[in-house]
Protein backbone atom coordinates (compact mmCIF):
# COMPACT_ATOMS: atom_id res chain seq x y z
CA UNK A 1 0.00 0.00 0.00
CA UNK A 2 2.94 2.37 0.71
CA UNK A 3 4.30 1.70 -2.26
CA UNK A 4 1.18 2.71 -4.39
CA UNK A 5 1.00 5.53 -2.61
CA UNK A 6 4.19 6.96 -3.35
CA UNK A 7 4.03 6.12 -6.89
CA UNK A 8 1.54 8.05 -7.25
CA UNK A 9 2.54 11.07 -4.91
CA UNK A 10 5.53 10.62 -7.75
CA UNK A 11 3.03 10.60 -10.91
CA UNK A 12 1.35 13.65 -9.46
CA UNK A 13 4.45 15.44 -8.88
CA UNK A 14 6.42 14.80 -12.18
CA UNK A 15 2.82 16.25 -14.25
CA UNK A 16 3.16 19.06 -12.01
CA UNK A 17 6.66 19.60 -12.54
CA UNK A 18 6.10 19.96 -16.09
CA UNK A 19 4.16 22.75 -15.63
CA UNK A 20 6.76 25.52 -15.04
CA UNK A 21 4.95 28.11 -13.27
CA UNK A 22 3.91 25.11 -10.12
CA UNK A 23 7.47 24.44 -9.75
CA UNK A 24 8.14 26.60 -7.00
CA UNK A 25 4.80 26.11 -5.10
CA UNK A 26 5.48 22.11 -5.28
CA UNK A 27 8.97 22.98 -3.82
CA UNK A 28 7.62 25.13 -1.31
CA UNK A 29 4.84 21.94 -0.27
CA UNK A 30 7.97 19.36 -0.37
CA UNK A 31 10.24 21.81 2.35
CA UNK A 32 6.89 22.58 4.49
CA UNK A 33 7.05 26.32 3.82
CA UNK A 34 4.75 28.57 5.09
CA UNK A 35 2.14 25.51 5.92
CA UNK A 36 3.69 22.83 7.63
CA UNK A 37 4.89 22.84 11.39
CA UNK A 38 8.12 20.74 12.72
CA UNK A 39 6.61 20.94 16.85
CA UNK A 40 8.71 18.20 18.57
CA UNK A 41 6.13 17.22 21.71
CA UNK A 42 8.32 14.61 23.06
CA UNK A 43 12.07 13.90 23.19
CA UNK A 44 13.35 10.56 24.27
CA UNK A 45 17.13 11.45 25.39
CA UNK A 46 19.57 8.15 26.92
CA UNK A 47 16.09 7.53 29.21
CA UNK A 48 14.95 10.55 29.94
CA UNK A 49 11.77 11.89 28.31
CA UNK A 50 11.76 15.69 28.00
CA UNK A 51 8.44 17.67 26.81
CA UNK A 52 9.66 21.16 27.86
CA UNK A 53 10.53 23.38 24.39
CA UNK A 54 13.11 24.70 25.97
CA UNK A 55 14.71 21.57 26.75
CA UNK A 56 14.28 19.85 23.68
CA UNK A 57 15.76 22.94 21.69
CA UNK A 58 19.17 22.38 24.10
CA UNK A 59 19.39 18.70 24.20
CA UNK A 60 19.70 19.04 19.85
CA UNK A 61 21.56 22.48 19.81
CA UNK A 62 23.99 19.98 22.48
CA UNK A 63 23.81 17.22 19.93
CA UNK A 64 24.79 19.53 16.88
CA UNK A 65 27.40 21.02 18.91
CA UNK A 66 29.11 18.05 19.71
CA UNK A 67 29.07 16.92 16.21
CA UNK A 68 31.51 19.93 15.53
CA UNK A 69 33.62 19.28 17.98
CA UNK A 70 34.03 15.30 17.18
CA UNK A 71 34.00 16.33 13.30
CA UNK A 72 37.22 18.60 14.01
CA UNK A 73 38.90 15.71 16.72
CA UNK A 74 38.78 13.10 13.84
CA UNK A 75 40.10 15.75 11.10
CA UNK A 76 42.85 16.56 13.15
CA UNK A 77 43.83 13.02 14.21
CA UNK A 78 43.96 12.26 10.26
CA UNK A 79 46.09 15.40 9.48
CA UNK A 80 48.82 14.62 12.38
CA UNK A 81 48.44 10.82 11.05
CA UNK A 82 49.24 12.66 7.39
CA UNK A 83 51.92 14.26 8.72
CA UNK A 84 53.88 11.60 10.65
CA UNK A 85 53.61 9.70 7.47
CA UNK A 86 55.05 11.94 5.35
CA UNK A 87 57.87 12.78 7.70
CA UNK A 88 59.03 9.16 7.74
Amino acid sequence: MVSIIKEAKRITYNKRILKSNTTWSIMNELLCKQQCTNNIQKLTLEGNHLTNQNDIAYAFNNYFSSIIDKINSNNLDKMQQKEQLFYL
